[in-house]
């Protein structure tokens, strides 16, 4: 699986593709260090930042799940997204342990923020409005904070 994933799951750009037959890049791509396949700061995964950060961040600096097809949602389903926050978490860890610890602190500050005054997250947020989306209160949001947090304080040695 893992030769596999090597040949047909890498472009040629070095970044993770979506799928085997896609350029697309995808925000659960962060997950791949999560999962032991490789290291945080392995050079694919450095280039899948690099196209998240050009296709997927917002002007906020906050990560969309995915680029939407030019008739529509990629998953067929109707209207836009926000941010999803846990992809954006996804990423602060990404940072955190791929050394970019200021840029991780920078974007863990902005998504705390968003929670105000209650601290509670939603499953998207719209920086332009202000207002979290979706689901709410939504756990995996929450996880993924606790996560980055972790990641940030492993790093500064808090743990």
């Amino acid at each position: 699986m893992r030769a596999e994933i090597e040949e047909r799951g890498v472009g040629p750009d070095g970044a993770f593709r979506q799928t085997y037959d896609s350029t697309e890049v995808d925000a659960s791509l962060l997950q791949i260090p999560h999962t032991g396949f490789c290291a945080y700061d392995d050079p694919r995964m450095l280039a899948t930042v690099r196209r998240l950060e050009e296709e997927l961040v917002d002007d906020a600096g906050f990560l969309h799940r995915y680029r939407m097809g030019d008739s529509g949602n990629i998953d067929g389903l109707d209207g836009g997204e926000a941010p999803f926050l846990i992809c954006t978490f996804w990423l602060v860890e990404q940072y955190v342990r791929s050394g970019r610890l200021e840029d991780a602190e920078r974007l863990m500050q902005a998504c705390v923020e968003a929670g105000a005054p209650l601290d509670l997250l939603a499953e998207e947020y719209d920086p332009a409005s202000r207002r979290m989306l979706g689901n709410y209160p939504q756990a995996f949001s929450h996880l993924g904070l606790v996560r980055a947090a972790d990641a940030i304080a492993q790093v500064r040695g808090e743990t």
